[in-house]
């Protein structure tokens, strides 16, 4: 790290000194967890009497799920041009190299006798009819397929958490179906029609509910609030119980949450709080509800260390680590005492999707000492965005349930989920954290939890064609220096990029992928949450 006052030159990796002699890791490759024997290098030895394999062979690429901080710069290698590929979890096996076999001895070929001229007519129509047949019959596949995806899809895969609509799990149901069956406060569905229809707004914090009837979302006056009604609302968010609800004057609020207004409606019976709502043309008392359902973002260790590199107890509270078969693999974020955020790319093989052979580890910064600090969990399930894009690592996000709650405490707090509205302006300066390589010439991981400031910097510049060329969607955020030296790296994946508003940290960003480790033009690149907040409350909401 740097001293105050002067802008960063090195990656989260590059502010601890990196011991000598390691070898150099190619970014997307996994880091290596401490005391695994190191992987055999070059070809194998071929066997006697055939002609040693050519030189120069490509070792296969791996995608990487990530780390924090590297200076390195050696490209990553790609599997496909152009691709961005996410930092590998740390201790995942390089890929061997090409092997193409030598003097492969052709089969003896057989002749056999020409078939009679009639049998071989008879083999010649019955080919004709098979050649005939296979296309209609897979034309009629195809057709069924098509007419069952548009007219017959089963209840799970509506409102399945794409966020395409302003935060509704999916409006693209409201063209399916009547629109009065979204949102309506009436379970129809098994509870899927009514997901995602409450959310927080504001930097107020004012509660929102979807109408249906008016297709937009409103604001909920303070008329007839109580405590019950928020209670609701945070379950309907995911959240077991409330932190703290209030009333707010409306002259407060943006103007964009104030053109549309619902007050409770006691007489009206629901389980959900769209069933209890009516529409009204503003707020009789002048004030709308507010609700915080968990104490988050505020950290009781407040002091700042310019220039450090190791992270202090209680500094990044909501850090988790994620040990794969009981080894490091990638970070995640706490944002609820049985909820963890991280990247999808993390638990996406076959493998690494089991949540039986996964722990998190909370409240603790040095990985040494996990047995007897902080607090820890097995996962209970695994649940993946389901728009994930392996290739272009788009909608790179998973949420983990646990098995048991993480035990609060200074040393352990949620991060906030971004609010409706929430806005970071260009070039903010933020943070990172993990348990990453600390340099992409370098496998070495250390114990100790880094940290690092970076700035946001704006889609259109990382899109750039001497960024990264396009390959920036909106559901991802770039973060780091342009002239390199901080950025993640390898066994970082998954981990938390926050940013501060008003005294409260905000999960920005799950780390993702990237191009090398803090090389200049190539930023870190994270899942961003302020785009895909949604899809975690109605996940979180459906599995409470």
């Amino acid at each position: 790290m740097q001293g105050a006052g002067e802008k960063p030159t090195q990656g989260i990796y590059s502010v601890f000194p990196m011991p000598q002699g390691y070898p150099a890791q190619p970014q997307g490759h996994p880091a290596q967890p401490q005391g695994h024997p190191a992987q055999p290098q070059g070809h194998p030895a071929q066997p006697q009497g055939h002609p040693a394999q050519p030189q120069g062979h490509p070792a296969q690429p791996q995608a990487y799920p990530g780390n924090v901080y590297s200076t390195a710069p050696t490209p990553y290698p790609s599997n496909m041009p152009g691709q961005p590929m996410p930092y590998p979890p740390a201790g995942q096996p390089r890929a061997n190299a090409l092997h193409h076999p030598q003097n492969v001895q052709q089969p003896p070929v057989v002749h056999q006798q020409p078939a009679t001229n009639r049998a071989a007519k008879r083999k010649s129509l019955i080919k004709c009819f098979i050649c005939l047949i296979t296309p209609l019959i897979l034309g009629a596949a195809v057709g069924i397929g098509l007419w069952w995806y548009f007219t017959g899809r089963p209840s799970s895969e509506f409102c399945n958490g794409v966020d395409e609509k302003e935060g509704l799990v999916e409006l693209g149901c409201v063209t399916e179906r009547p629109s009065s069956e979204f949102c309506n406060g009436v379970d129809e569905k098994q509870g899927l029609d009514e997901l995602g229809c409450v959310r927080i707004s504001d930097q107020a914090k004012v509660v929102q509910v979807y109408n249906n009837k008016q297709s937009t979302w409103s604001t909920v006056c303070a008329d007839n609030w109580r405590v019950a009604h928020a209670l609701l609302a945070c379950k309907q968010l995911g959240f077991e119980s409330i932190d703290s609800t209030h009333r707010v004057y409306l002259s407060y609020i943006n103007a964009q949450f104030k053109t549309s207004f619902v007050t409770i409606d006691t007489s009206k019976p629901s389980d959900y709080l769209q069933g209890k709502i009516k529409t009204s043309s503003t707020c009789p008392s002048g004030k709308a509800a507010t609700l915080s359902c968990i104490k988050c973002g505020v950290r009781e260790m407040n002091q700042r260390i310019v220039g450090g590199k190791n992270a202090l107890e209680g500094e990044w509270p909501w850090q988790v680590s994620l040990h794969y078969k009981h080894h490091h693999s990638c970070g995640g974020s706490l944002v609820a005492p049985q909820w963890v955020v991280t990247a999808a790319h993390c638990v996406s093989s076959s493998g690494m999707s089991m949540a039986s052979r996964w722990d998190v580890y909370g409240g603790l910064i040095d990985l040494r000492t996990k047995r007897w600090m902080g607090s820890s969990s097995e996962v209970s399930s695994i649940l993946s965005h389901p728009r994930y894009d392996s290739e272009t690592q788009d909608y790179d996000i998973a949420l983990m349930r646990l098995r048991s709650r993480m035990k609060i405490s200074p040393n352990l707090l949620p991060v906030c989920l971004p609010y409706k509205g929430l806005k970071f302006e260009d070039e903010k300066e933020c943070s990172i954290s993990g348990w990453g390589q600390t340099s992409q010439s370098s496998s070495y991981i250390p114990n100790v939890l880094q940290k690092a400031e970076v700035e946001l910097i704006n889609s259109k510049r990382c899109n750039s064609s001497y960024v990264y060329s396009g390959k920036i969607s909106p559901r991802m955020t770039c973060a780091g220096f342009l002239s390199g030296g901080v950025d993640s790296c390898q066994g970082d994946s998954g981990g938390p990029l926050v940013c501060k508003e008003d005294g409260i940290w905000y999960l920005t960003g799950a780390t993702s992928w990237g191009e090398g480790c803090a090389l200049m033009y190539k930023p870190g690149v994270y899942a961003n949450v302020l785009e895909l907040s949604s899809w975690i409350s109605q996940t979180m909401e459906k599995y409470l």
